[in-house]
């Protein structure tokens, strides 16, 4: 018989890949990098989110078929066209693609014709100097078509001493048609008992000035009460 083999038997070669410390210090590295990546990514969506309103973000993601517009005029209480703000970093402001502001006209453009809820919001402060002036200060949405224009929606807050520091009012009226071309646009009047037409004592509020219009819900959702947060 053939003499036994007297070379040691070799153990099986060990295949499994230990990780050495400067591996595992460069995955540790990475993982956290990664980790630091989402939660700015999270930061940076979270403020893009908060330039709107929760009631706001909910409302765009079920209906593109609604702006509002924001007031970007001067605070005077008296006659005169009003200019409104389409910047959409704005938490008031939201401007779908049915809808083109002109700035120039100080006119919102109807994209797509159809019936329309139309609604507006007027908010007014007293001055800290304080006001004996009674009268009306009134705010008109105006539908605009190429043979005419006439109001639509009619907001008035009669103005008199003894009243709250801060008034808003709101006004909506709905299944309005409107054309492919029309345009939109705001005036606001001012009338005292002493036959001025300008308030001195009181001016457009900073907040809750606004208007829009939408196809498919209710804008009553969208009212809001900027007075609120003003010491009466």
């Amino acid at each position: 018989m053939p003499a036994a083999s007297m070379e040691p038997q070799r153990a099986p070669e060990d295949r499994r890949v230990w990780l050495t410390p400067a591996v595992r210090c460069a995955l540790v590295l990475g993982y956290c990098v990664l980790i630091g990546a989402v939660a700015a990514l999270a930061v940076i969506l979270t403020r893009q989110l908060s330039l709107q309103s929760p009631r706001q973000q909910g409302m765009q993601e079920q209906n593109q078929n609604w702006t509002q517009l924001a007031l970007n005029d001067t605070k005077e209480i008296k006659e005169k066209q009003l200019q409104w703000s389409s910047n959409e970093r704005l938490r008031e402001v939201f401007l779908s693609p049915g809808f083109e502001y002109n700035s120039t006209l100080k006119m919102l453009k109807i994209q797509d014709e159809g019936a329309y809820y139309i609604y507006a919001q007027m908010s007014v402060i007293l001055l800290a100097s304080g006001s004996k002036e009674k009268g009306n200060a009134t705010l008109i949405i105006h539908h605009k078509t190429s043979r005419s224009s006439v109001p639509i929606v009619t907001i008035i807050l009669r103005l008199a001493p003894g009243l709250k520091q801060c008034l808003t009012e709101f006004m909506a009226i709905s299944s309005y048609q409107l054309g492919k071309g029309d345009y939109l646009y705001v005036t606001l009047t001012a009338s005292t008992d002493t036959n001025s037409k300008e308030f001195t004592g009181w001016q457009l509020y900073d907040h809750g000035n606004l208007f829009g219009l939408s196809r498919n819900f209710n804008p009553e959702v969208t009212r809001s009460n900027p007075c609120s947060d003003v010491t009466s």
